[in-house]
């Protein structure tokens, strides 16, 4: 191997450089966005469109989300089994932008009418699914080799990675399925999970490894030391972590924390291309653009925010602004069919959504325990997730029932109630805070040294 050789492959390993590890973070959150983009906001309007009705769109948009739920069995399957001579979470993402791409593929041949509700679910979750699958690799990569100082610029950089990739996907996508109709717009989408895997492929975790199974290389004594090859420490550790007295009070804010998105993907697309006689191009233009705004705020000033005040004091901000604008909201139906009322309250919502999201990534870290980190983090991660679908349901049972204003009502009293609570609930506010609350016995499977005793 030639010297310019053996520098390029050292330059490709995450452990070494920190700026190929926030490159990294940014690439494959903006893949995961395709996703979620596709079919919770692209095909939702494309549904409006095809005047669908407010039950059938919520079984897409919940069918999209439910396997955001499912973080916590993904984390344990991905910590038990592994290749660990490509690293501990690398295949797994390969695998899962595979899985993507084969999903998009038959989405594409398949080419569903707007009434076909139950085989758009199914393509919907299963995409979801794969992206789910890449979400908690990404996420266990992130709490393997961020060290602590990385992490508040790392929650700014991924949240909005995938705001601007899920705004991509929408403007695209929106524009091609008006324009070629759903089978173009499906397999052009599916060219960036291909383009994604060779990166995939490219990379390696830590220095020695295999860039793929027939390579030379050979397992990291790191990450040999730290599998876990048994279920029952990997279990036990996990859940005497999550149970811990400062992670349970922590549990509260994130089930809540997809609950107002649940009703706004749900509700939105019906308001804006039936209310205000929208076409699809318009309304996903719109998602398209606020989207990137957010996603670069993210990139640019959300973390820094989130730095300088602090996670308790951004999120107790961000649900009291969201409390307060929803009770406006509900208030005032006259207003919904004005065109900037409606864009100055997705604006809000999105920014505020945004904002306390990236505080809470910071805390949810900071609450792992080293021993079963990747696990407990994205436990923490599927639970942000469970109140999409609860959305989803809310926002379709008030509209059913003819009382539109009571899903916006209730998100008022549900992030009220959030705000209220962080103010009187302690929140960990350095690594060794939680770590001491939760960590002091848990078991330990062969092979793994106790960081904390």
């Amino acid at each position: 191997m030639t010297a310019r050789q053996d520098s390029l492959i050292t330059s490709l390993v995450l452990a070494e450089r920190r700026g190929l590890r926030l490159f990294t973070l940014f690439l494959f959150y903006l893949n995961q966005g395709i996703a979620p983009g596709f079919f919770a906001f692209a095909l939702p309007a494309w549904l409006a469109v095809g005047g669908v009705s407010t039950a059938g769109i919520a079984t897409v948009v919940a069918a999209a989300g439910l396997p955001w739920t499912l973080k916590f069995l993904n984390g344990f399957v991905i910590d038990r089994y592994t290749f660990l001579p490509m690293g501990r979470r690398r295949v797994w993402i390969i695998g899962a932008q595979a899985t993507l791409l084969c999903v998009l593929v038959t989405g594409a041949f398949a080419a569903p009418e707007p009434g076909e509700i139950a085989l758009i679910a199914a393509l919907a979750f299963a995409a979801n699914l794969a992206v789910n699958f890449q979400d908690v690799g990404i996420d266990a990569l992130a709490i393997d080799l961020m060290p602590e100082e990385e992490r508040a610029q790392a929650a700014g950089l991924m949240m909005g990675a995938q705001v601007v990739g899920l705004a991509l996907t929408v403007a695209a996508s929106g524009w091609m399925i008006e324009t070629y109709g759903l089978t173009a717009a499906l397999l052009v989408v599916a060219l960036v999970p291909l383009l994604t895997i060779g990166y995939g492929l490219a990379i390696l975790e830590r220095p020695g490894e295999r860039r793929l199974p027939w390579s030379a290389g050979e397992t990291h004594r790191r990450n040999r030391a730290l599998h876990v090859a048994d279920w029952r420490p990997l279990i036990a550790g996990a859940f005497r972590a999550l149970l811990a007295p400062l992670s349970l009070a922590f549990v509260p804010l994130l089930l809540l924390r997809a609950l107002p998105s649940g009703v706004y993907e749900t509700f939105l697309p019906k308001l804006f291309t039936g209310g205000l006689g929208w076409s699809l191009t318009t309304f996903t233009s719109l998602l398209a653009l606020q989207a990137v705004v957010s996603g670069l705020y993210a990139i640019l000033l959300g973390g820094r925010l989130v730095e300088r005040f602090g996670e308790r004091r951004i999120y107790i901000a961000c649900t009291a602004i969201l409390a307060l604008w929803n009770a406006l909201f509900a208030a005032l139906p006259m207003l919904w069919q004005d065109v900037a009322f409606l864009i100055a309250f997705t604006v809000v919502v999105e920014l505020s959504i945004m904002t306390y999201t990236i505080a809470l990534v910071p805390v949810s870290m900071r609450l792992c325990v080293p021993s079963v980190a990747a696990t407990q983090f994205v436990v923490y991660m599927g639970m942000g997730g469970a109140g999409r679908p609860l959305g989803a349901w809310l926002a379709s049972a008030a509209d059913g029932a003819g009382a539109p204003q009571a899903m916006f009502a209730a998100i008022a009293l549900a992030t009220g109630a959030a705000s209220l609570y962080a103010v009187r609930t302690r929140l960990p506010e350095g690594s060794h805070d939680a770590a001491d609350n939760a960590s002091a016995a848990l078991p330990q499977a062969s092979g793994i040294a106790p960081r904390f005793d």
